[in-house]
């Protein structure tokens, strides 16, 4: 009830998810269609709200689930966590570099 509306509310302005949401709307009004960017956007929500949704969901249908799936993933952060940031760090840095080779000049980069 009113604790799974605070849970919704609270992760769509948790400091964390507030930038990622900025980029993407950011993102949207670079489509050139209407299409696009209502597709794009529900895409997004879509994708945004499985965090949100997913325990509730698992609370009402198989309240130990919640449990089970948080200690999983507990394990599995606490395992290969440092090496799921350094892989998203790196992916981030190449599509960074990838993007200010594409603004450079072909004569900058010759020399």
């Amino acid at each position: 009830g009113i604790s799974g509306l605070l849970g919704i509310l609270l992760g769509a302005v948790s400091p964390k998810r507030l930038p990622i949401c900025l980029a993407a709307g950011h993102l949207l009004t670079t489509f050139p269609s209407l299409t696009g960017r209502v597709t794009g956007a529900a895409v997004f929500m879509a994708l945004a709200l499985i965090p949100s949704l997913l325990p509730l969901v698992l609370v009402l249908v198989r309240p130990h689930a919640a449990t089970l799936a948080r200690r999983a993933v507990e394990r599995m952060a606490a395992r290969y966590g440092l090496w799921l940031l350094a892989g998203i760090l790196i992916l981030v840095g190449l599509h960074l570099l990838y993007a200010s080779l594409a603004l450079l000049p072909a004569s900058a980069i010759a020399h």
